[in-house]
């Protein structure tokens, strides 16, 4: 099953291209595929279970956005589950948690863009891009002052595909880089490595500071009030992985009261953003529809890690990009 529609957005059919490619791999088994799926919209969670539920009864693997809890009742014989996207938050629940099926997601291949769009970010704060533009606009001559990113502290929470590229990334620019994840594993470009229990001084010492970890039970509301108060005035935060991981109702607290600089918000607890949705007017704050992972080499990269996974699966072989079940990515 294809990944579904964004929001209303063109249907995905990634899949469906790789069909031919799919039975020459897996000979011994009867490949389906599942169209309508990819014809639904992303809020269509429950017509896409129904879809899935019919389909998956004998299915010993699935490929797919997500599986809805009543599906997976349905599946007995599955014992490997892909799912269409790096994060599995939205796709992963108790009952299959606890089961021994196998999960893999297309966690990584958005790496690449995520760390680019952080990049980005950061730059457009840094040289006054919106105050140009306005000026363009108006035709107005107004000069402004830039900063450099040269000599500048980025902190980056979660040191995965994205928050590794970005440390490298930083580099180029001269930037100091402090990195904060669960385990003491070390990861090129980082200048220093901190533990969780030592999130304040990470906060504190941090101009930037990119949150790139799942929404997990370890990660949700990681910042709230102490945090977002521990953290610079002219600090910036940037959200390219999930929404939630900093406390809303905290965060648009330190917005509005100037506890922090600014914020530019790609991935948000409520998606799409209704319309009265206060961060849309949030002082010195850019939103973007969660596209930072977007870019033209994704669905290459996500087909070939597919195909590389379908085909160890039948060799027998250990699978890429497994999910700790326990942990949530």
């Amino acid at each position: 099953m294809d990944r579904p529609s964004f929001w209303g957005a063109e249907p995905q059919h990634s899949i469906r291209n790789l069909l031919t490619e799919i039975r020459e791999i897996a000979t011994d088994f009867d490949v389906e595929y599942i169209e309508e799926q990819a014809l639904l919209d992303s809020e269509e969670k429950g017509k896409r279970t129904e879809l899935t539920r019919r389909s998956v009864g004998n299915a010993e693997i699935v490929v797919a956005f997500d599986l809805g809890i009543e599906a997976f009742q349905e599946a007995k014989n599955l014992k490997w589950l892909h799912i269409l996207g790096a994060g599995v938050d939205h796709a992963l629940y108790a009952e299959l948690a606890d089961s021994d099926v196998l999960m893999t997601s297309s966690k990584g291949n958005g790496g690449i863009p995520m760390a680019e769009t952080a990049l980005a970010y950061m730059l457009f704060f840094q040289k006054n891009i919106l105050q140009n533009l306005k000026a363009q606009q108006s035709k107005k001559w107004n000069p402004a002052v830039n900063r450099e990113l040269n000599k500048q502290t980025v902190g980056i929470i979660g040191l995965g595909h994205s928050g590794a590229d970005l440390a490298q990334k930083c580099k180029a620019f001269h930037m100091r880089t402090l990195g904060l994840r669960r385990s003491d594993k070390p990861c090129p470009g980082i200048d220093e490595m901190f533990s969780y229990d030592r999130l304040q001084e990470f906060l504190r010492e941090s101009d930037f500071v990119v949150i790139t970890v799942p929404n997990t039970k370890e990660t949700k509301d990681m910042l709230g009030d102490s945090e977002f108060e521990a953290m610079k005035d002219t600090a910036y935060l940037i959200v390219t992985s999930r929404g939630g991981v900093a406390n809303d109702h905290s965060l648009l607290k330190a917005l509005n009261k100037g506890w922090i600089a600014g914020a530019a918000l790609d991935a948000h607890t409520e998606e799409p953003l209704s319309q009265d949705n206060p961060f849309w007017e949030a002082p010195n704050t850019i939103i973007t529809a969660h596209m930072a992972s977007t870019g033209q080499w994704i669905e290459e990269r996500t087909s070939e890690q597919l195909l590389d996974n379908i085909k160890r699966y039948v060799d027998g072989k250990t699978l890429l990009a497994t999910i700790n079940k326990k942990v949530g990515y």
